[in-house]
């Protein structure tokens, strides 16, 4: 196992299992870092990414069926004969590879459509990790790409431009909206609050892609003021959520949880939400299951039961693209004026 691995597990057990994490997180955990020694890092994208947002197996059909319904019949025939003279990927069924590819090919036409044309022409997704890819029109596509991208665009078509310069996100993953962000050049410091071992792939990960970025990686600390100057330096901060206490006061322009706070237990999600009140100028976005069910933790989460803050100004509340079963939300927090909470308007 890798030393910064090593320790960020030691310190995750001094500090924050069972504090910090759910019943549900601390056995997919388990399974994770089993998985990295069985593995290994080289190959995360097609093995533990498949427990973030990558959906090598199509477990239902809600996804193609909206980018069906959104785009005309000559593209939905071109991704279907295209797919299937595809190459299938080893660690998968046929079937499914013919399924996830066309179900790729569509949501980058969906992407493109949606007037993100311009942004796509910038991206490509990375080999690091062995990303079940596309090569299309002479760089590796993918669902990932398409996504972060769909998230980005969510966030800033309702925000002023150039108004979020640092970003702080709650479980990343393996970083692939940190990666969008930051390849488009959109902001000066990303920072990543998450468990490891998703925090080390994630900082491994980054750094491989920005080795020009100032990173202040994961490091155990007691007080901000230990590392003020290295984390107002840096472009990358990696953090652990019990680290989160120790940031000063609105310390980032937006704060964004991406299917992440849903899985956890309630008194996590106010735990988060508090935090982010605390250490956010200006925005807060949310993108969760409308319905979610964590059996680990006996826990049953709808879309009306977050407690937002009542002080918080709702600027989007709305079903996801794509992702129906999903809902988006952003918030104006920079409008802080009451102390009560409250859930989404016009739920029970």
């Amino acid at each position: 196992m890798p030393r910064e691995l090593r320790e960020m597990l030691a310190d995750y057990k001094r500090y924050g299992e069972q504090k910090y994490t759910s019943n549900f997180w601390i056995d997919i955990n388990h399974n994770h870092i089993s998985t990295l020694a069985r593995h290994g890092y080289d190959n995360f994208k097609h093995t533990i990414a498949q427990s973030y947002f990558t959906w090598i197996k199509i477990k239902d059909d809600s996804q193609m069926q909206f980018l069906m319904q959104h785009l005309n019949k000559f593209k939905i025939d071109w991704a279907q004969n295209l797919a299937k003279r595809l190459p299938v990927f080893h660690y998968t069924s046929p079937e499914n590879s013919r399924l996830f590819n066309t179900t790729t090919l569509l949501l980058w036409q969906y992407v493109q459509e949606q007037g993100l044309q311009e942004e796509l022409n910038q991206l490509a997704e990375p080999s690091e990790g062995a990303s079940p890819t596309i090569n299309f029109e002479g760089r590796s596509i993918s669902q990932d790409i398409a996504n972060s991208l769909l998230e980005f665009d969510s966030i800033n078509s309702h925000i002023p431009s150039g108004s979020v310069q640092t970003v702080l996100e709650i479980g990343a993953g393996y970083g692939r909206d940190a990666y969008v962000w930051m390849r488009l050049g959109a902001i000066r410091q990303y920072i990543i609050v998450d468990i490891p071992p998703a925090l080390y792939i994630s900082q491994k990960y980054l750094m491989s892609q920005f080795p020009e970025k100032k990173v202040l990686q994961y490091k155990d600390f007691n007080t901000f003021e230990e590392i003020k100057k290295e984390f107002e330096n840096s472009e990358m901060v990696f953090l652990a959520p019990w680290q989160v206490d120790l940031l000063p006061e609105n310390i980032v322009d937006l704060s964004c949880a991406i299917d992440s706070i849903h899985e956890m237990r309630l008194d996590l999600v106010k735990s988060y939400l508090e935090s982010v009140d605390r250490i956010t100028k200006k925005y807060f976005y949310m993108k969760c299951w409308k319905e979610s069910v964590n059996v680990f933790d006996g826990i049953k989460l709808n879309r009306g039961e977050y407690p937002i803050p009542a002080r918080w100004v709702e600027l989007m509340n709305k079903e996801c693209r794509v992702q129906t079963k999903y809902f988006e939300a952003l918030y104006d927090l920079s409008k802080k004026h009451c102390h009560r909470l409250k859930v989404f308007p016009g739920t029970r």
